[in-house]
C-alpha cells in the first residue's frame, strides 16, 4: 500500500466513531494516495475536483481525501467550485491554517448554518457515508462553540468578497437530513447570504480575519461587502 494511503488510515484510525465499513475507508486513503501524487506530479499550489462525476465513476467520494489536505494548509476544495477554491487559498494563506467549504444550508434570525460532508480535522471527527449519495465516506468534524469564526467568499468575477466574523453557536441536535458537518454561526446580517446570493459555497477560517481581507480587498481593487 501506498505510503500517503497508510498515512490516511492511520488519521482516520484516531476517528471518534467509524460509521462505515473498514473497506470504504481504505478505498478513501487509495483515492487520498492518488490525488496527492497528481498534485504532486504537476506542482499544484491547490486544486477541485468534480467530486460527483467521481462518484458515478468509482463510487469513491473525496470528502475524507480533500479533509487531509486541508488539514495540512494545502486549499483543495470539491464540486468544481474555482472562486471558492480561491476564496480557500486566500484564507489559508492568510490564516496559515485550514479553511472549511460550507453550503448554506439553513438561516434563522442572526444565525447560520453552513454544511459540507468534508472538512480538515480540526476538532473531534466521526466518519459516515457521504450525504447526498449515501456512499463510501463522508467526514463529521464537531467544531468547538464560542470559537470566533470568518465567513466570507471572492465573487465569482472575483471583483468584491465579503466578510463576515461571528462566533460558532452550539448546536446539539445535529441533523441527518443535512451533510455530515455542520456549523451554526452568529453573524450580523446572515440573511444578505440568501437575499442577494453570490454562490452556493462560502469558507470559514477560525479567528477574525476580517482587516486581513479587508485590506486585501483594497490592494486588489476588490468592493468589500459586510455580512
Amino acid at each position: 500500500m501506498e505510503t500517503s494511503a497508510r498515512e490516511a488510515l492511520e488519521i482516520a484510525s484516531k476517528a471518534a466513531s467509524i460509521n462505515v465499513p473498514l473497506g470504504e475507508v481504505e478505498k478513501a486513503a487509495r483515492l487520498y494516495a492518488a490525488l496527492k501524487k497528481l498534485a504532486e506530479r504537476h506542482k499544484l499550489d491547490a486544486f477541485t475536483i468534480k467530486c460527483f462525476d467521481l462518484i458515478k465513476l468509482s463510487g469513491v467520494t473525496a470528502c475524507l481525501p480533500l479533509a487531509l489536505l486541508n488539514t495540512r494548509a494545502y486549499p483543495a476544495g470539491c464540486e468544481g467550485d474555482v472562486p471558492l477554491l480561491v476564496s480557500m487559498a486566500i484564507g489559508e494563506k492568510l490564516s496559515e491554517g485550514p479553511a472549511f467549504m460550507g453550503n448554506i444550508a439553513y438561516v434563522e434570525d442572526k444565525s447560520l448554518y453552513i454544511v459540507h460532508c468534508t472538512s480538515a480535522l480540526v476538532s473531534p471527527f466521526e466518519l459516515y457515508t457521504h450525504f447526498e449519495s449515501g456512499k463510501n465516506v463522508g467526514v463529521r468534524v464537531q467544531y468547538p462553540a464560542d470559537k470566533t469564526v470568518t465567513v466570507y467568499r471572492v465573487s465569482p468575477l472575483l471583483d468584491s468578497i465579503r466578510v463576515g466574523v461571528g462566533v460558532i453557536e452550539e448546536h446539539p441536535e445535529w441533523s441527518r437530513l443535512w451533510c455530515r458537518t455542520q456549523i451554526k454561526i452568529r453573524l450580523e446580517n446572515p440573511w444578505k447570504l440568501i437575499e442577494e446570493p453570490m454562490g452556493t459555497h462560502y469558507a470559514l477560517i477560525l479567528g477574525d480575519y476580517s482587516e486581513e481581507l479587508e485590506l486585501l480587498g483594497a490592494v486588489l481593487d476588490m468592493k468589500v461587502e459586510h455580512i
